[in-house]
C-alpha cells in the first residue's frame, strides 16, 4: 500500500483538518474522539482506494481508525492526570505510535 499516501493522510487528519474545537470535543468527550478517528479512517479509505478491492485494505484501515482512536483517548486521560506537570513527550509518543 502506499504510505506516503497514508502518511499525507494522517497529517492532513492529525492537523490540517482538526480545529481547536474538534480538540476540546475530544478533551470533554469520547465522541469528539470518535469523530476524530472518523475523519482519520475516511482519509485513509481515500489513501488506499484503488486497493479497496482486496479485504486486507478494509481491515488494515479498520485499524487505524480503532488504533487512532484509542491511542488519542489514552493520551487524553493522562494529559488530564498530569495537568499540574504538562510535558511534550505524549505528543511525540503519540505521533509515533499513530506512523507505527
Amino acid at each position: 500500500m502506499p504510505i506516503f499516501h497514508l502518511i499525507t493522510a494522517h497529517l492532513l487528519g492529525d492537523f490540517v483538518l482538526q480545529p481547536n474545537s474538534l480538540i476540546r470535543w475530544k478533551h470533554k468527550s469520547w465522541k469528539g474522539t470518535l469523530a476524530h478517528s472518523g475523519i482519520i479512517t475516511l482519509l485513509s479509505l481515500i489513501a488506499v482506494f484503488p486497493y479497496l478491492t482486496d479485504i486486507k485494505a478494509w481491515i488494515f484501515v479498520f485499524f487505524i481508525g480503532l488504533g487512532h482512536f484509542a491511542q488519542d483517548n489514552i493520551k487524553i486521560l493522562y494529559q488530564k492526570k498530569e495537568i499540574t506537570h504538562p510535558s511534550i513527550w505524549p505528543f511525540f509518543l503519540d505521533q509515533g505510535l499513530h506512523f507505527t
